[in-house]
């Protein structure tokens, strides 16, 4: 009971947060994830992702993202990753962009509740042929925090918060640089249809600051993951 009292606070405090900003744009997330389990310890994952952006209308980018997660111990595992990301452009041309990323993931569980803690690294290079600063690469650290509850055996509701740190960007005047600049909240449900797959739908609330103007971005969710 404590949990869902705390629940509704945060969607009430959640929304209030959503129809006092201004709405700058709306788009779709959907996203097909393959796990494989290879060893007791690690898992390779393969995810590919569509965003829409402008009410829908327009492709934002695409990405194919590989990577292992490894557990060292039953609540603390690691996960590097590679992701290839084509972005589709004002002029209507495809940026290409490469990302490495390291995860360190901790879980926390509870009875039917989970706590998780997720701190990323990672580098990201943008037309590496064609720009000036191509070969130079942007540096982001990321650190998300979710809480989950289990409502029954096929459904569990969760709420996480993310917080993006800009360490370099190329061509940036310094001052725009080592800062706290853009910030997440997410709310959702996740269905297991079966023992292997399982349907997620989440409503995503982005925020980026520190800029003018202040850019909102409300965005609607599905994932679908498949395990072997």
């Amino acid at each position: 009971m404590k949990f869902i009292c705390s629940t509704l606070l945060l969607f009430c405090f959640f929304l209030n947060q959503l129809l006092s900003q201004n709405i700058n744009d709306a788009g779709l997330w959907s996203t097909f994830t393959l796990k494989k389990e290879i060893t007791k310890k690690a898992t390779l994952i393969f995810d590919q992702e569509l965003r829409l952006r402008e009410n829908y209308t327009q492709l934002n980018l695409f990405f194919s993202n590989l990577g292992i997660s490894y557990k060292i111990n039953k609540r603390l595992s690691i996960e590097p990753s590679y992701r290839h990301i084509d972005k589709y452009m004002a002029d209507n041309i495809f940026s290409y962009r490469h990302r490495f990323s390291v995860d360190l993931h901790y879980k926390y569980k509870i009875k039917r509740t989970s706590f998780a803690l997720r701190a990323r690294y990672q580098r990201e290079s943008k037309n590496v042929l064609s720009s000036k600063f191509g070969w130079l690469s942007e540096k982001y650290f990321r650190i998300r925090g979710q809480a989950e509850y289990q409502l029954n055996a096929k459904i569990s509701a969760f709420y996480n918060l993310e917080f993006r740190y800009q360490i370099f960007v190329p061509g940036n005047d310094a001052l725009f640089n080592k800062r706290w600049h853009r910030v997440r909240n997410v709310v959702g449900f996740d269905y297991r249809i079966s023992e292997s797959l399982t349907l997620g739908l989440y409503y995503l609330h982005q925020t980026e600051y520190d800029i003018s103007p202040i850019e909102t971005s409300f965005i609607s969710g599905i994932q679908i993951t498949k395990k072997f």
